[in-house]
């Protein structure tokens, strides 16, 4: 056979390349795709955002005993300074009494002065508090789940930045990402449902206690359904944190394992079969 009559011979027109089995061929050039790059440019969006909403949650959680601390001062002077007006007002009203012309003007006076007495005291909700924001277990969880979503979401920019540029190690770090994005949520969520929801659920319904005692209203419903109310809805929202924040991550794994957009990174090889060599 003579070189030209090769089935390997570029120039001989019709004739397919015949490859050796199992040879492993870089091509010359990236295969053209767009995935790579969109989801490089979301990732690095989506990486700047979480990562700062991660830390801004971290530093709440941990800095909000402090300012709890802060508002129980506050509300403290405020008491204090009510406390201060009534004593003034009953002194008043008492001198009032004396100068009284007559039973029935003394009468009146005092009936003023039951009526300051009987003031209902009035405390300023501690909203921090309220939500269970200064109980310790609260307070890990709120934390370790801000920084640790703002450590990974920095890895999720880094992978974006190696889907721009179609690399191989950025898709493969970008499927690391999002797999530990959904074990992160599972985990975390799970904890959230378990052990912040019944210590949210205890602050909320004393809470309500408060505000019904301060109010003189009966409460209508039994402690135990309010606080089966509040878990629910706070389990509702644990559970749709999952399946929204699964949603991205989910969408990664499908599109960077599909052939064709793995066929789109220069640096990973490709497994072409071999040709016949008949005509």
């Amino acid at each position: 056979m003579q070189p030209s009559d090769s089935p390997n011979n570029s120039f001989q027109p019709n004739q397919p390349y015949a490859a050796p089995a199992g040879d492993r061929l870089y091509p010359q050039s990236p295969r053209q795709s767009t995935i790579p790059k969109t989801l490089g440019i979301l990732n690095i969006i989506f990486g700047v955002v979480l990562m700062l909403a991660g830390v801004g949650t971290a530093m709440q959680y941990l800095f909000m005993p402090m300012i709890s601390g802060a508002m129980d001062a506050k509300q403290q002077q405020v008491t204090q300074a009510i406390e201060t007006q009534q004593k003034t007002e009953i002194k008043e009203l008492l001198e009032e009494q004396k100068a009284a012309a007559s039973e029935d003007e003394k009468a009146v006076v005092q009936t003023q002065i039951d009526q300051v007495k009987n003031r209902p005291k009035i405390t300023p909700p501690n909203m921090a508090g309220m939500m269970g924001m200064t109980d310790r277990r609260v307070v890990v969880w709120g934390v370790v789940n801000g920084l640790g979503g703002a450590l990974l979401n920095l890895v999720m920019i880094i992978s974006g930045v190696g889907l721009l540029m179609v690399k191989g190690w950025g898709r493969k770090l970008a499927l690391w990402v999002a797999g530990l994005k959904i074990v992160r949520l599972l985990i975390g969520q799970a904890y959230y449902g378990f052990v912040c929801v019944p210590v949210i659920a205890q602050h909320m319904m004393t809470f309500m206690n408060q505000v019904g005692a301060q109010s003189g209203q009966p409460q209508t419903q039994p402690p135990f359904e309010v606080g089966a109310m509040f878990a629910g809805v706070y389990w509702a929202q644990a559970i749709g944190m999952i399946l929204f924040g699964s949603i991205y991550p989910i969408i990664c794994f499908v599109l960077l394992t599909r052939s064709r957009v793995k066929n789109a990174f220069a640096d990973t090889p490709v497994n072409y079969p071999p040709a016949s060599n008949q005509p």
